[in-house]
């Protein structure tokens, strides 16, 4: 704990998340890369778990040290679900929206019209190892 209170300067750890990415920071890793840490949820729109600020705080502390953040599409971390017309405040109302979108790994602005569509995700997840072999 020390060591990660003296590399990164802050002690803003209210849960094991925000420890874990600050522990990574304070290790000056590359990539940081995050499944099933949402604390907020689409379907239950009443229910969050404490822990989202903070973490979200880390990872803008980590962005800042030019570590790379991987965050799964579908995860209201970040607001990685929201579509990316709805990102930037008030554009969405534009005819043609200011876009913020993630290109090539890099952050972009640009115009809805521009993008490119994104690849099919497959519409019915497949689970390894527990569906029976047809072929």
């Amino acid at each position: 704990m020390q060591e990660v209170l003296q590399k990164t300067n802050y002690a803003y750890l209210n849960n094991t998340v925000p420890y874990a990415i600050a522990f990574a920071i304070a290790k000056e890793v590359g990539k940081i890369c995050l499944y099933g840490i949402d604390f907020s949820y689409k379907d239950i729109p009443h229910m969050a778990e404490a822990g989202r600020a903070c973490t979200e705080f880390w990872l803008a502390i980590a962005t800042t040290k030019g570590i790379k953040i991987e965050i799964a599409n579908n995860s209201t971390l970040l607001d990685t679900n929201v579509p990316d017309e709805e990102k930037l405040y008030g554009y969405h109302r534009l005819d043609d929206p200011i876009v913020s979108t993630v290109h090539e790994g890099s952050m972009l602005i640009t115009r809805k019209s521009k993008l490119e569509p994104p690849e099919p995700l497959d519409a019915i997840p497949r689970i390894y190892g527990r569906e029976e072999d047809t072929r």
